[in-house]
């Protein structure tokens, strides 16, 4: 347990037990205050807001044998927590739940609000060795389970906006985060949804979009038997789903969709990537648009947790390459930052393809390796130009070229991954050529 996480539920305890407590005692180490949790602070004093419907892990076990569940007093991401514990325990029928969320995660790093003790926030795990192409439709079938589920609970006019939302009348209830994890012999995947049982109008204003909640809509049920139904449900969709694919749930999608036949906007990270008629979705899955004269497919599909790593390990490889770069040091101290940082993490490094001088000739001496040892092989001079482009595979160094004499992949169909800049040498220092005009460092990148 975290020193948040024990301060939140020294808190909250004292909370349950007393009649409210002086706001002093509000534990100085906690980066959210007594508002950002929903709390009530009168006359100097806090108080839970009303009566709280706590979860309980035992009636949520007995309403679905089979399931182990963990309700967290507080936790930062419930997603990251399980993605954590799976990296040495099997998640298959975990559920975790937090009263407190403070930093849970929407899909493009959106926050998810979630005061205590009046929402739901869930993660549930599963472990499959099916590929992940195979489950890259999952978010679509938890999605259609908890409308279908919200809809038998009185709910009208429930639709799912592709990918991974729940709305009702133009405003979200729910949203889905799926995350995936490799392992050695399977995937773990942590299915991820936030849904709002009960937000204040206070509330509402730290909220950038339109939201609404079951209490506004009229509904009133247990936050217990409500995870319960909803885990239910969503077991039975993505088992239908494994054994026979999207196409046996298709339909019912389709039906709940939202804006079909209206004039949507396409947008992935901020950047608008189209505009047209919503059409509908094919079997894959994918939401297809009419813009112009054309029918326009665009999919969906989760980043590993590994590959996120991965693609993050060799950014800042060369950026520490870089990092070291002066005068006289030697073209083998480059190599070894990088093999250094890249192994510590658990990946390889690419032998096959390195660096290169740039001048006249595009590619051009000295050779830049990506791996070897400090002190050894040419030293830098002032006005020297070349690349540093680390190539880093999730599994072993090795690659191939395949027979059109360019394509290179990994021999063992691992992931890869590869970032490059053109570096000039200067009298006592270096100059990045191929820095973003826009601005952009790492990833990922706000395009």
């Amino acid at each position: 347990m975290t020193d948040i996480q024990t301060s939140i539920l020294k808190i909250t305890k004292a909370l349950r037990d007393n009649a409210g407590i002086p706001l002093e005692e509000w534990p100085s180490n906690l980066p959210f205050s007594p508002n950002d949790m929903g709390l009530i602070v009168l006359s100097g004093r806090l108080f839970l807001p009303g009566t709280v419907d706590f979860l309980i892990e035992e009636v949520i076990e007995r309403e679905l044998p089979g399931i182990k569940c963990r309700v967290f007093e507080a936790v930062g991401s419930t997603n990251s927590e399980m993605l954590e514990a799976a990296t040495n325990t099997n998640i298959q029928d975990l559920l975790y739940l937090a009263e407190f969320q403070y930093s849970g995660r929407g899909r493009r790093g959106r926050v998810w609000y979630s005061p205590y003790g009046r929402n739901v926030s869930v993660s549930y795990g599963l472990e499959t060795k099916l590929s992940q192409k195979a489950i890259s439709c999952l978010s679509l079938v938890v999605g259609l389970a908890i409308a279908d589920e919200l809809t038998s609970l009185g709910l009208e006019g429930v639709e799912l906006k592709w990918p991974n939302d729940i709305f009702i009348s133009d405003k979200k209830l729910a949203g889905i985060l799926i995350e995936l994890t490799e392992k050695p012999d399977s995937r773990a995947i942590v299915i991820g949804f936030g849904l709002n049982v009960e937000i204040t109008p206070e509330e509402r204003l730290k909220i950038e979009q339109p939201i609404t909640d079951l209490k506004t809509l009229g509904i009133n049920i247990s936050r217990n038997l409500l995870v319960s139904r909803l885990i239910k449900s969503m077991k039975l969709y993505i088992q239908e789903y494994f054994n026979e694919g999207f196409d046996a749930i298709k339909q019912a999608y389709e039906k709940k969709i939202a804006f079909r036949g209206k004039l949507c906007e396409l947008v992935s990270g901020g950047k608008i990537l189209d505009e047209g008629i919503l059409l509908g979705i094919n079997s894959l899955g994918e939401i297809e648009i009419e813009s112009g004269n054309l029918v326009k497919s665009y999919s969906i599909g989760e980043v590993s947790v590994k590959a996120k790593k991965l693609i993050k390990t060799t950014y800042d490889a060369m950026m520490k390459a870089i990092g070291i770069i002066k005068t006289d040091i030697h073209l083998g101290d480059i190599g070894a930052t990088i093999q250094n940082h890249v192994e510590t993490e658990g990946f390889s490094v690419v032998q096959d393809f390195c660096g290169h001088g740039i001048g006249k000739q595009f590619h051009k001496e000295p050779n830049i390796l990506h791996y070897g040892k400090k002190g050894t092989g040419e030293k830098i001079k002032t006005g020297m130009i070349f690349t540093i482009e680390p190539m880093i595979n999730l599994g072993n160094y090795e690659t191939k070229t395949l027979n059109d004499g360019w394509t290179a992949v990994t021999k063992d169909k691992s992931l890869s991954a590869q970032f490059e800049h053109t570096i000039g040498i200067t009298e006592d220092s270096y100059e990045i050529f191929t820095e973003s005009v826009k601005g952009y460092k790492g990833p990922p990148y706000k395009i």
